[in-house]
């Protein structure tokens, strides 16, 4: 016969076992995270300067694709990708690869500084709709889910206006006016 002990052992060798099989899932970067991802987000502000669209309607943008960890967008002349991690707030984006557009003020336009940010990048937050890529210092970056149409005036608590931003906004101001700017008398 089969003593109580037994009985009682085998139960609950045979419950822990049952236990240990049951699969587990693993811990997402958080619900928070859900937010940000799969959304095409359109660059506001990059290191303090304030962006729009472009001369043919395209605005610079980025996308993250959770699926595969890839961020990708367009930088305000090429298009880019590159890999990111998201855990929780914490947000760091890999090395950055980029078509090859001859362009204007490549090397000191906003394509660079949108480069560095997002190298620079380190946490994110939402905050009154806009996304924001953060460091230690502060906001690198601000974003926003709606595409800018032109410009506009800034009303009250609404959207940031949208801008044009030259290279020049990069630069530090000019002390003389090029010749080729000045107005000549007719």
């Amino acid at each position: 016969m089969i003593s109580r002990v037994s009985v009682i052992a085998w139960s609950f060798f045979l419950g822990i076992l049952l236990v240990s099989c049951v699969k587990r899932e693993t811990a997402g970067p958080g619900p928070e995270a859900a937010g940000i991802e799969g959304i095409q987000w359109y660059f506001l502000e990059v290191a303090g300067s304030t962006i729009s669209p472009m001369a043919d309607d395209k605005q610079p943008h980025i996308l993250l694709d959770p699926a595969r960890n890839q961020a990708t967008g367009f930088s305000g002349c090429n298009n880019f990708f590159g890999g990111y991690e998201l855990d929780g707030s914490s947000l760091k984006f890999g090395p950055v690869g980029a078509t090859r557009m001859a362009c204007p003020d490549l090397e000191t336009g906003l394509e660079t500084e949108i480069f560095k940010v997002l190298d620079q990048t380190r946490a994110w937050k939402i905050q009154e709709e806009e996304l924001l890529f953060l460091n230690d210092s502060g906001v690198l970056v601000r974003l926003t889910q709606k595409k800018c149409s032109g410009l506009s005036a800034r009303s009250g608590s609404g959207p940031k206006p949208c801008i044009v931003m030259t290279a020049r906004s990069f630069l530090p101001s000019l002390k003389t006016i090029p010749s080729s700017f000045k107005k000549t008398a007719g």
